[in-house]
């Protein structure tokens, strides 16, 4: 184990959304033969989080946000969790006031990269208090810990009416810049299925039954989301091929007069904002009718979502909107263009993928899928 990197579970949400609860039943029904460690960010200077989950392998980190205030202190506090190893596995509860971007961005930084793997975010939301996530425009952190997020738990459901509760879940999963899943939980001390969270081989608290009136997060279909997650697509519909020259996985997904086609990077890659916006901002697409196209970009700034707003009559790009991001997971773009059954030709995907290369931070030649 020690020759391997340390899967990472990032769990977020605001004060008293059942962050340290969540992770003390992860603890209690972990395998009795791994070793897991846990660090734990709090506002306050007390560490009380790390005295309540009362385990021999927990590191606090107080006095400050581990995005901000305190990632001085989070740097010290990783280091000697990694001394104090081998772990099998490393939960992290993020402040409740902390953005998960900066933290994320550290876990990924020499010398923590060579040691730490992100595997998942997992954002909490406490439905007796909705608000910052269910109104028109969302609390800017309670948007940037959806973003960040693979998989979404709306903790204490019980009490919400089904209809909001339905409403919360569809937002959730389809909140831009890219979906991901919403499971529902009803009471936190309630231990449930572990395979209702796909991809996680270890317990998740959810409640065994749905709200009446609402459907399953297994039935919730969001474009882009996760791939192997409940609301992805179906395997079957999804053509998957890397593409070398780009170091990009191509996928490309055909319907009936409509096509998709988009491309994934690790988060390693990194692109040149000014190449990249110089490059979005031209005739890139060749004059095919898109009917949308977005993506995120790791830029040596900032991560970006982009939007295609509009088109002229030749193709370029009319408008488009570019805004700071807290996802994390990858490098993406897709587009979703008219199409007859001649589907898309493969001159123009060279074209695109030539543009996209050249937006690159890196030679082409050093990316490589993962």
């Amino acid at each position: 184990m020690s020759m391997q990197a340390i899967p990472v579970t990032v769990v977020t949400g605001f004060l008293g959304a059942g962050k340290t609860t969540l992770i003390r039943q992860w603890l209690a029904t972990r395998p009795v033969h791994e070793p897991w460690a846990v660090l734990v960010n709090e506002f306050g200077a007390l560490g009380i989080d790390a005295a309540l989950l009362a385990a021999p392998a927990v590191f606090d980190v107080a006095g400050g946000c581990a995005c901000c205030a305190a990632q001085a202190g989070t740097r010290a506090a990783l280091t000697r969790l990694l001394r104090a190893g081998p772990w099998h596995r490393l939960l992290i509860e993020l402040s409740g006031l902390g953005h998960p971007g900066p933290l994320i961005d550290l876990l990924r930084q020499p010398p923590f990269d060579r040691h730490l793997q992100l595997e998942h975010i997992v954002a909490l939301v406490d439905a007796r208090r909705p608000a910052p996530f269910a109104a028109h425009r969302l609390h800017e952190l309670a948007r940037a810990q959806i973003e960040a997020a693979d998989c979404v738990v709306i903790n204490r459901a019980a009490g919400l009416p089904a209809g909001e509760l339905s409403a919360l879940v569809q937002r959730l999963a389809a909140l831009p810049p890219f979906g991901r899943s919403v499971i529902v939980a009803g009471d936190s001390e309630a231990a449930g299925d572990a395979n209702r969270m796909t991809g996680v081989d270890w317990p998740l608290p959810v409640q065994d039954a749905q709200p009446a009136g609402l459907p399953a997060p297994a039935a919730t279909m969001v474009p882009g989301a996760p791939e192997g997650s409940p609301d992805a697509a179906p395997a079957p519909l999804t053509r998957r091929s890397f593409v070398p020259l780009l170091g990009a996985w191509r996928l490309q997904q055909k319907g009936t007069g409509l096509q998709s086609v988009g491309w994934r990077w690790p988060a390693s890659v990194q692109f040149d904002r000014r190449r990249l916006q110089t490059a979005l901002a031209g005739d890139w697409l060749g004059g095919a009718p898109a009917l949308r196209a977005k993506g995120v970009f790791r830029t040596e700034r900032e991560w970006y979502g982009w939007q295609l707003d509009d088109t002229d009559e030749i193709g370029n790009v009319d408008s488009s909107t570019w805004q700071a991001t807290a996802y994390r997971r990858d490098n993406r773009v897709e587009i979703l263009l008219e199409c007859d059954e001649s589907g898309i030709a493969p001159e123009w995907l060279s074209a695109v993928e030539a543009t996209l290369r050249s937006a690159l931070s890196e030679p082409p030649a050093a990316v490589h899928g993962d």
